[in-house]
């Protein structure tokens, strides 16, 4: 009887699951998401009965998710085109994480008579669908005959649905994609599949076309073809041999065409099945006329695996002088003498074999200040700097980081962790303190009050900060910065911090362009279950209750922000550049958008009243439980 209720509490949880899973932000669930790759001619017409990607979450015939009614709604160049070229493509980022686990269908629609899409791909949580494969039935549209692993139906069949690229006349990777047309009309529902939650990852902000060297080999020129970015595999044992490897290590695929120094964008590669395993982090540079810049790399939410993953090393209290953040500077020039944590390297390929310059990685503030995360960043050359000493493009490079080992992310059952939205300039510095001027910066802290005194600073108090989230998934084609990150950034709570009394502090002391940040939703995963922070840590009380606010800035009167329903002065807003101001609810807390006149220049400070940290949930291990024993 003991082993027959052992089974019937197992079986009775797997069915609760589903229910209890939160639809806040904070669902205790890994990430799980579709990126879809996009043309379109009209964004703004999009509707289940237009234009529109729906998903069906339990594949039960009722599609609970469109694109069109996502307030997230998180496109990278949120832009139109009446035509399908390389230029034109759009990411499109559907969060599905409270959809974790169950079983899925996806529909594309089409039901315009004179707009139109086309899809290069759609993939599971950023799978390359060769080492890790894409969950998405032919994702990839590349298997035979067209659309295989879809129904079809409209006036469009599948033959005219699928299109042949092989010379990137059309699209940045792959050799198919599915375009519908402004005349005709096709409904596309894939089979089933399951949402799989990612295991791992290595998340990072490019510029440049990152992955243009093996996605489509030989579709560029020489002098435009060859930059690479992926995961080097070793094995559990054994070291990354040095080199890339097809079908060995994990490109970053289908990454698209930005500039080095403006539009950096989030991207992400999956690593899930490759947890234990040693490897290293690599970007390579082989063009003649092409730069890749990079910054924020991280293992997970975990900053220490990869080491200096956003190149802060070495500047913790300050800069040299003379590094004044505006020049290039080479790896020389760093406090260590070069970059801590990677090395650089001359590569070649046959017939690729160009002569780089020794001084080849460059480091520092972006002009204009579009700094990523934290205050440096690295590339292989850069158009803003123009004829400055050593800003030429490079070629032949290499930058390669330490080894580490591919962590999973903790489990759930297993963590307490803090998870919060945060939007734009959420991890940045644009100046160090000195004698004569305060530091300038954005900031998103859990601070911890570790020997009880009721101080926040002391030097036994310690401070879990938001680290390497780089500009969050670009946006629009104005400025493409204005949208909140994802995933949620989480702070994983040492046993030693738990039942602890902490505080949220965030922090913008920056001015000029783009010099906003936002937070909402501070929930705590206790093991078994989503809760608040403290009360009102989502502002959905529609005041400032359990916040105190600093506003430094002339005419800057609140953090409050809301919708246009309940207005409050200075942030009123229903959006960020057509991006909600809020994820969930109706309030959320931010410096001022770009709506908002002059609001980039708002300055302020943010704190919660005193909590205590959620120890975890034992209970959540059901195998702990005594009727287990």
């Amino acid at each position: 009887m003991r082993m027959d209720f052992k089974w019937i509490v197992v079986f009775a949880i797997c069915l609760m699951a589903p229910m209890g899973w939160s639809a806040t932000s904070n669902t205790g669930n890994n990430p799980t998401f579709l990126i879809v790759d996009v043309v379109t001619n009209n964004f703004t017409t999009w509707s289940p009965d237009t234009i529109d990607i729906g998903i069906d979450a339990g594949a039960d015939g009722v599609y609970d998710y469109w694109v069109s009614k996502d307030k997230f709604f998180a496109f990278s160049n949120k832009k139109t085109s009446g035509s399908v070229n390389p230029s034109a493509w759009a990411t499109l980022v559907i969060n599905l994480d409270k959809y974790a686990g169950q079983q899925a269908k996806i529909k594309i629609v089409d039901k315009s008579s004179t707009g139109f899409i086309a899809i290069n791909s759609i993939r599971l949580n950023f799978a390359d669908g060769s080492m890790v494969p894409n969950g998405v039935p032919n994702g990839f549209f590349e298997e035979t005959p067209a659309l295989t692993g879809w129904t079809v139906t409209g006036s469009l069949s599948a033959a005219d649905l699928i299109k042949t690229d092989n010379a990137l006349a059309a699209t940045t990777y792959g050799t198919h994609y599915l375009s519908t047309t402004a005349a005709g009309t096709a409904e596309i529902e894939s089979n089933v599949f399951t949402l799989t939650p990612i295991s791992s990852f290595i998340y990072g902000v490019f510029g440049g076309p990152a992955s243009s060297y093996f996605d489509k080999p030989g579709a560029f020129g020489d002098d435009e073809n060859g930059l690479l970015v992926y995961v080097d595999m070793g094995t559990p044992t054994q070291d990354p041999n040095g080199q890339y490897d097809a079908g060995t290590d994990i490109p970053l695929t289908g990454f698209l065409f930005r500039g080095p120094d403006d539009g950096l964008e989030v991207s992400m590669i999956n690593t899930s099945g490759y947890e234990g395993n040693r490897a290293q982090f690599v970007v390579a540079d082989l063009t003649e006329s092409k730069a890749i810049s990079f910054d924020c790399i991280r293992m997970n939410f975990d900053n220490s695996i990869i080491r200096n993953g956003g190149f802060e090393e070495g500047f913790e209290n300050g800069v040299p002088d003379g590094f004044d953040g505006q020049s290039v500077r080479i790896p020389s020039d760093h406090p260590a003498g070069k970059i801590p944590g990677w090395s650089m390297n001359h590569i070649t390929l046959p017939g690729r074999n160009f002569d780089p310059e020794s001084t080849f990685v460059f480091f520092g503030k972006p002009a204009g200040g579009y700094t990523r995360s934290g205050y440096v960043w690295v590339g292989t050359g850069t158009f803003d700097f123009g004829d400055s000493a050593g800003a030429e493009l490079q070629a032949g490079v290499e930058m390669r980081s330490d080894v580490f080992v591919i962590q999973p992310i903790p489990d759930a059952g297993e963590s307490v962790f803090m998870s919060f939205n945060s939007g734009q300039a959420a991890n940045r510095i644009d100046q160090f303190a000195t004698d004569v001027d305060p530091a300038k910066r954005n900031a998103v802290e859990l601070q911890v009050d570790v020997d009880g005194n009721g101080a926040f600073d002391d030097s036994n108090d310690f401070i879990y900060p938001l680290q390497n989230q780089g500009m969050a998934w670009a946006a629009e084609e104005d400025g493409e910065v204005d949208v909140w990150h994802y995933p949620e950034y989480r702070f994983y709570i040492a046993d030693e911090h738990q039942g602890k009394s902490a505080r949220v502090y965030a922090e913008d002391t920056t001015t000029g362009g783009w010099a906003w940040m936002a937070v909402d939703d501070f929930y705590f995963w206790t093991g078994s279950k989503a809760q608040l922070a403290f009360d009102n840590s989502d502002f959905e009380h529609g005041d400032m209750t359990n916040w105190n606010e600093d506003e430094l800035s002339s005419g800057f009167t609140s953090w409050l922000a809301s919708n246009s329903t309940t207005p409050v002065a200075p942030a009123v807003h229903t959006a960020m550049n057509g991006i909600n101001t809020w994820l969930d609810g109706s309030w959320s807390a931010d410096s001022a958008p770009r709506e908002v006149a002059s609001g980039d220049d708002s300055t302020g400070k943010l704190w919660s009243n005193t909590f205590t940290i959620p120890t975890l949930d034992a209970s959540s291990n059901v195998m702990d439980w005594p009727l287990m024993q």
